[in-house]
């Protein structure tokens, strides 16, 4: 018995690895990697260990209960047919707090997760690396080295996202648990400075000053606590030494934030840029939210209302892109109105305070990351940034409940 019970739990934490090797490469196989897990845990009857760990600990209920409204929220929608393919994005929210709950994982578990994270992330930066210098050698274009020419595999900011949590375990295991194998240290920091490259060369604004402000942290508390020798104080100044140069010369070839000090001179400008259009976009949705502010207008009919409002305040580029509002906050509350932005803001500051509590300083910067991105971007809309965060927040909220507390 105990066994088949070893061999199960091999199964499953192969099946964890390949989910977060491939989320940043091939989503297919990432969520099939996923389904063998739901398989296993239904397999061995693991759902018994999730529905006590459930009931004992309340860690998980806000994504649930999060999940629910927006079920809920059917009985004022028209369109079900957007509504149910929404609903089926963001089943996470549904399925990993539940099936991860009865999970538990050792301190070399959760090294070789990371780990695979890592080297997914790792190729898939590559990938776009290969990709943009095979197109510049055809069409000569600079421009397939930044932003969305440059992420071939997703949207730049959920990528910038899966690189900056990556980087942050790498810190983690090369000044934290201060990894002694030196050949490995020399990969880990091999990889940090490519994967620097690589959150530059993505360019989303708010996805990079969050990146950078992580780091910033970590590298401070490290210092605080005096974890850092000598030798890694020279390898932290370089990273951020380099960071800046770097930057500088992303900007002579590609400036992001000329669009933002435009705006500000000629905030009623009508030339379409990232940061015009959004500041359009939440404007519009902050007026649509006006009309329907307790309950907001259902999860299947935000986007034919917010058509109707860009047609009111004639904004052709909204009309013809049926866009969202390019902020969850405002998107949620489009949605699900002030309840449904109340119980998205406690489901963010609750694993915040499990994670501060106990000390969790990667799971705080997660929290970190997935909040202010949020600011710019509707991020838990799409698979990329459902899964994501609901996943992360899931694992790292297994390690913080009852007997399963782990120090890796």
């Amino acid at each position: 018995m105990n066994s088949v019970f070893k061999d199960s739990r091999k199964l499953t934490l192969l099946a964890l690895t390949s989910f977060l090797f491939f989320l940043a490469l091939v989503p297919l196989l990432s969520s099939i990697s996923f389904g063998l897990v739901i398989l296993l845990w239904i397999k061995e009857k693991t759902y018994r260990e999730s529905f006590k760990a459930l009931k004992q600990h309340k860690a998980w209920w806000a994504f649930m209960v999060f999940y629910l409204f927006h079920i809920i929220s059917l009985a004022w929608s028209a369109n079900f047919k957007y509504a149910f393919f929404d609903l089926q994005i963001k089943l996470s929210y549904l399925v990993c707090p539940v099936v991860i709950a009865g999970l538990s994982f050792s301190g070399e578990d959760w090294k070789k997760l990371r780990r695979a994270f890592i080297a997914g992330t790792t190729i898939a930066a590559l990938i776009c690396v290969c990709h943009a210098t095979w197109q510049f050698s055809i069409y000569g274009q600079k421009e397939y080295f930044f932003h969305d020419r440059f992420s071939v595999l997703m949207h730049p900011t959920y990528f910038m996202m899966y690189l900056n949590l990556a980087m942050l375990f790498i810190m983690y295991d090369l000044f934290w648990l201060r990894e002694k194998n030196n050949y490995e240290r020399n990969v880990y920091s091999t990889i940090l400075f490519f994967q620097l490259i690589s959150l530059f060369l993505l360019s989303a604004r708010t996805a990079l000053a969050t990146s950078l402000l992580t780091f910033l942290f970590y590298f401070i508390l490290l210092g605080r606590k005096k974890m850092l020798v000598k030798k890694d104080k020279i390898q932290v100044v370089l990273f951020f030494v380099f960071a800046l140069l770097f930057q500088y010369g992303v900007i002579t070839f590609y400036n992001r934030y000329d669009q933002i000090t435009k705006l500000i001179a000629q905030p009623d400008t009508k030339e379409d840029n990232s940061t015009s259009i959004r500041y359009n976009l939440w404007k519009i949705a902050a007026d649509l939210i006006s009309e329907h502010p307790v309950i907001g207008v259902g999860i299947g009919d935000i986007k034919e209302e917010l058509v109707k409002k860009y047609e009111e305040y004639h904004y052709e580029y909204g009309i013809i892109n049926k866009i969202s509002p390019h902020n969850q906050f405002l998107h949620t509350a489009v949605i699900l109105g002030l309840v449904g932005v109340l119980l998205l803001v406690y489901m963010l500051a609750s694993a915040f305070l499990l994670a501060w509590r106990n000390g969790d300083w990667i799971y705080v910067l997660f929290i970190v990351i997935i909040t202010l991105n949020a600011i710019t971007e509707s991020i838990l809309e799409r698979q990329a940034g459902i899964l994501f965060f609901v996943f992360f927040n899931s694992m790292f909220a297994t390690k913080w409940i009852g007997s399963k507390r782990i120090s890796g």
